[in-house]
């Protein structure tokens, strides 16, 4: 009996479907399509099926969402380009997940994928995982250059685990992730890759810019990072301020943040000192800032006491004192007729004063 593949248009299930031509031609007519959601599992699945489901969401005006999972099929390069091609032609995508685990996809699909996303100027919400595919350094970076031109991304989530990426695509990642402005949270999967110590610290020094980044998880698992790498990272993470949740994952332990507070899960003393270090760091500003307010808010308190405390006349001296000359009439005003006469007389405006040349007789 054949397998219902999980096919939902605008959040409603499409029952009967049992490849993917017969997906693609319930999608063709569909109408107005806003979110799809495919999943191919426990069925085959090859480039020409790929293609089909992608010309059946192409140039779709109102698709805003794709949910693609496509794990342990044989979809390739050409398949993947196929994808990309949709992706570019939706003007409206915000979301797109695609799940391409265990396919044959390697370095110009990946590429193409990345080309795909870059006219993606509406894309908020990515999550894509090549995780065991022929995917490596080239196709990476090309996928990597892809993310720094959506300038809409606020979440991410990107998994390469056991695959032949390195160092050069660490870089790569975090000098374009450092163009995403809105990017608040971002998840790596990047276990069981070539990334070492110099792709770490690139890494960390392009997510130390990313301006709005609060939330961040990263799996370096089984790579060849050793301690100085790690602590270099942390480093260089420990400048972006408005982290609140961390999760880090490297061969020495794991290192997470929550609440304000470091924490290390692991034997190394090296790394366990600087975590303590990071935590005094980022304890100590706040409890100045806070001892700051507080002296300023006495301040302000006895300042306002003070001058409660004064007599009325004494309250109003300095601002008569302090009046400029164009207002000396109207502080002397609710002054009597001959106090008034009599200032006048001591100390008149310089406007009623006549010039000494002009007073004296002519010869």
């Amino acid at each position: 009996m054949p397998v219902e593949l999980k096919v939902k248009v605008n959040s409603q299930p499409i029952r009967g479907i049992t490849n993917c031509s017969a997906a693609a031609q319930a999608l063709q007519a569909s109408r107005k399509v806003q979110t799809v959601e495919f999943d191919a599992a426990n069925t085959s699945l090859a480039d020409k099926d790929a293609a089909d489901l992608a010309q059946s969401l192409r140039r779709r005006a109102h698709l805003t969402s794709i949910a693609l999972v496509l794990q342990r099929k044989q979809v390739g390069d050409t398949g993947a380009d196929a994808l990309a091609q949709t992706f570019a032609s939706c003007s409206k995508l915000v979301s797109v997940e695609l799940d391409l685990w265990g396919s044959a996809v390697g370095n110009d699909g990946a590429e193409a994928v990345g080309k795909g996303l870059a006219k993606c100027r509406s894309l908020a919400m990515l999550a894509l995982c090549l995780n065991s595919t022929q995917v490596g350094d080239s196709g990476a970076v090309g996928l990597a250059k892809g993310l720094g031109c959506c300038a809409q991304l606020t979440s991410l989530a990107l998994k390469l685990q056991m695959t032949t990426v390195g160092d050069e695509f660490a870089k790569a990642l975090g000098n374009e992730l450092a163009k995403c402005p809105r990017l608040e949270k971002a998840t790596l999967q990047l276990s069981y890759t070539r990334i070492g110590d110099r792709g770490s610290v690139s890494l960390g020094s392009g997510l130390a810019q990313c301006p709005a980044l609060n939330r961040f998880e990263l799996f370096l698992e089984g790579v060849d990072c050793k301690i100085v790498g790690t602590l270099a990272f942390l480093d260089k993470l420990k400048k972006q301020q408005r982290l609140q949740s961390v999760d880090l994952h490297f061969p020495q332990g794991t290192i997470q943040k929550k609440n304000q507070a470091w924490k290390y899960s692991g034997d190394d003393k090296a790394i366990r000192d600087a975590v303590s270090r990071m935590l005094r760091e980022e304890v100590q500003p706040l409890e100045e800032a806070q001892c700051m307010q507080e002296e300023a808010k006495t301040r302000e308190e006895e300042s306002i006491r003070e001058a409660e405390s004064q007599p009325l006349e004494e309250q109003r001296k300095p601002e008569v004192e302090a009046a400029p000359k164009a207002d000396w009439r109207r502080l002397t005003a609710s002054q009597p007729l001959e106090e008034q006469c009599r200032q006048e007389v001591e100390a008149p405006p310089e406007a009623h004063r006549r010039p000494r040349a002009e007073s004296q007789p002519l010869e």
